[in-house]
């Protein structure tokens, strides 16, 4: 009896200390022409154990480590793509439920969700373009007002509009730090607000 107890006390301190203890949320994507990879990663208890989620030509990979230790590493399969459903009228009764929320509540609890997340960093290249100029342009003025108003997020991110072939290619890496009770919290009351909107 002793042992189970000590055992579902470790087991629950351990969970607390997941929970509450700060996290770092890593999300890289590469899409060059001879490369594409998508990797997520979740540290938790300041980085002393990561979660990957690796996609990349070859396949899908979910791996668990622990100070740099890789204990799990399983390769998921690739399910059957599934075909696009027309709206339905269940579809069109949710944006008709959008029209009708609470906006204010709504991006109150938006913006207390985006709070939880800490020191966001964005970095890498990207060279983007459309078959059609006006487009590029377009994305073009949107980099700009980004890089006007967050100077400091954006500063470490290269564009490069590409007016002439319309070809699109990039390596990106976000990463935030964050504490998951916190995020779960105001997820939780966003969820709620969406769900008092019906």
């Amino acid at each position: 009896m002793l042992i189970f107890l000590s055992i579902a006390s470790f087991i629950l301190f351990t969970c607390i200390l997941v929970v509450v203890l700060r996290s770092r949320f890593s999300l890289s994507a590469i899409n060059m022409e001879d490369s594409r990879e998508t990797r997520i990663s979740l540290g938790l208890v300041y980085d002393f154990i990561r979660i990957y989620y690796v996609r990349e030509s070859s396949g899908k990979s979910i791996s668990f480590a622990i100070h740099d230790n890789v204990f799990f590493k399983k390769k998921l399969r690739n399910l059957e793509k599934v075909t696009k459903a027309e709206p339905t009228a269940s579809n069109t009764k949710i944006w008709q439920q959008l029209g009708g929320m609470q906006w204010t509540a709504f991006t109150f609890r938006l913006r207390k969700l985006f709070a939880c997340f800490a020191n966001p960093q964005i970095e890498g290249d990207l060279r983007c373009g459309f078959v059609n100029p006006y487009y590029t342009g377009m994305l073009t003025g949107i980099y700009s007002i980004l890089a006007e108003i967050l100077p400091g997020l954006m500063r470490r991110v290269v564009f490069q509009p590409s007016f002439c072939d319309g070809r699109s290619a990039w390596r990106l890496r976000f990463s935030a730090d964050f504490v998951p009770a916190l995020t779960i919290w105001h997820g939780l009351r966003l969820w709620q607000c969406l769900g008092k909107s019906k």
